[in-house]
């Protein structure tokens, strides 16, 4: 009932329903997961982290967790960094965790880590221009100007509306 509840965006019902479920099955790390899916949408982003580190204490295995607590705490620190990192460890090929470690992978990593995910992504989800724009955002920092003015032209091949890529492509004009 909970996941019909969340498909039809009642999330304070979905929540109520994997409260429930946690009360019958406490160790049921699943539902904690799903139920952070609910708090998030409900702008509750503690109560969606705090579910999510018990589903991570609870099944430490499972790699959505990481990835869903990086990205609804919305930050760019280290545990994110790590999170992501961990994701990607046990699930190589959900391209989403790379797109979002990418940019971080400058500040705890290298350029040329963070031009490898971005790759990485590509390579999983060659139609969609977020990769194209942000390795050409990194290419344009590096200097690798020809590299930086192909990918801005496969996003905006992709997609005409892709404004990033219009922007770092004007300042490539600049240089």
């Amino acid at each position: 009932r909970g996941q019909l509840y969340r498909q039809s965006n009642q999330f304070a019902l979905g929540k109520q329903c994997f409260t429930e479920s946690i009360k019958v099955n406490p160790n049921f790390a699943c539902a904690y997961r799903v139920r952070a899916d609910s708090e998030s949408q409900l702008k509750d982003t503690a109560g969606a982290i705090a579910d999510l580190n018990k589903a991570i204490s609870i099944a430490p295995e499972e790699w959505s967790s990481y990835f869903n607590r990086a990205f609804i705490s919305q930050r760019y620190d280290k545990q994110a960094f790590d999170d992501y990192s961990l994701a990607i460890r046990v699930c190589p090929e959900f391209p989403y965790a790379y797109i979002n470690r990418a940019p971080m992978q400058e500040q705890y990593g290298t350029r040329q880590r963070a031009l490898d995910d971005y790759n990485r992504y590509i390579n999983l989800e060659p139609q969609n221009t977020h990769g194209y724009s942000g390795k050409a955002d990194l290419e344009l920092r590096t200097g690798n100007l020809l590299g930086a003015y192909l990918d801005c032209n496969k996003a905006i091949e992709l997609d005409p509306q892709n404004y990033q890529a219009y922007h770092t492509r004007g300042q490539l004009r600049q240089q």
